[in-house]
């Protein structure tokens, strides 16, 4: 399974806008996709549809139930997220072997996907560190101007101490 990561610091990007366009895509391509929802404020999760989830992300990195993702298009599955996500950054900050929890439930769910795509929050906090740990291939979305180039040097700054510690990924 390819695991590709759309981040960028700033917000308004086209983070969502691209890991949501691009899974349906591959989906579309005939690929089994799993869009990962790891932003707090859930809108990969409401793009595809998903207004009350059984489960989220929170659970799924907590350990604290059995995870299955929803298939909400055919081949196009969703991790949604939901605004608890951001308890599961007191408990990494507290416990930080759980900075690996989405790479350990990506290795669970590699034999059933193609592709695993992750939407990021606006940050470069705990939440992003988890995805960044997980993935192989960051995608730095940024529109044509002067912060977003500021975002892309910070964010390629991050990316860079990471891959010190996750040896696959590299900037896509």
């Amino acid at each position: 399974m390819r695991r590709l990561i759309f981040i960028n610091r700033k917000g308004g990007v086209g983070k969502t806008t691209s890991a949501v366009n691009i899974s349906a895509a591959l989906a579309l391509l005939g690929k089994r996709v799993l869009l990962i929802d790891l932003d707090t404020q859930a809108h990969a999760t409401l793009s595809l549809g998903v207004t009350s989830p059984p489960a989220t992300i929170f659970e799924a990195l907590s350990g604290r139930k059995h995870f299955s993702p929803l298939e909400v298009r055919e081949r196009l599955f969703l991790v949604p997220s939901s605004a608890r996500l951001s308890d599961f950054e007191v408990e990494a900050v507290k416990k930080p072997q759980r900075l690996l929890a989405l790479k350990d439930f990506l290795v669970l769910q590699a034999e059933n996907f193609d592709f695993s795509i992750i939407d990021t929050p606006p940050s470069l906090g705990v939440i992003v560190l988890t995805g960044l740990l997980a993935a192989e291939e960051a995608i730095i979305p940024m529109p044509p101007h002067f912060l977003a180039l500021k975002g892309l040097a910070e964010t390629k700054a991050l990316i860079d101490k990471v891959s010190r510690k996750n040896p696959a990924l590299h900037l896509a």
